[in-house]
């Protein structure tokens, strides 16, 4: 039961953070390095794709990751894999994507 309350109250926070990055992508890359630049910077929109499509990818993944360490499961390290496979799958594919 105190694993279970440490980890919501440890990934709470990272969970949150990582929403705030899928919704707000540009705010979000421009955490703590907003001071580099004199104007407002313009992001490509592989850019913007890449940070939303990885902010999904650990939106789904932290809440298999804590699962699999409450339940200490070997089950689970199937959908980590698989989740693994996706996210390469994807990051392909925004790479070679020529919309623009």
């Amino acid at each position: 039961m105190g694993s279970f309350i440490l980890a919501i109250i440890f990934f709470t926070p990272l969970y949150c953070l990582i929403l705030w990055a899928y919704f707000s992508p540009e705010e979000s890359m421009l955490f703590g390095q907003r001071w580099v630049y004199k104007e407002e910077p313009e992001f490509s929109p592989k850019a913007i794709r890449h940070t939303k499509f990885t902010s999904l990818m650990a939106l789904i993944g932290i809440p298999i990751f804590v699962v699999d360490i409450l339940l200490r499961s070997n089950l689970l390290k199937i959908g980590l894999a698989i989740l693994l496979f996706v996210y390469l799958i994807g990051i392909f594919r925004i790479i070679t994507d020529d919309k623009e």
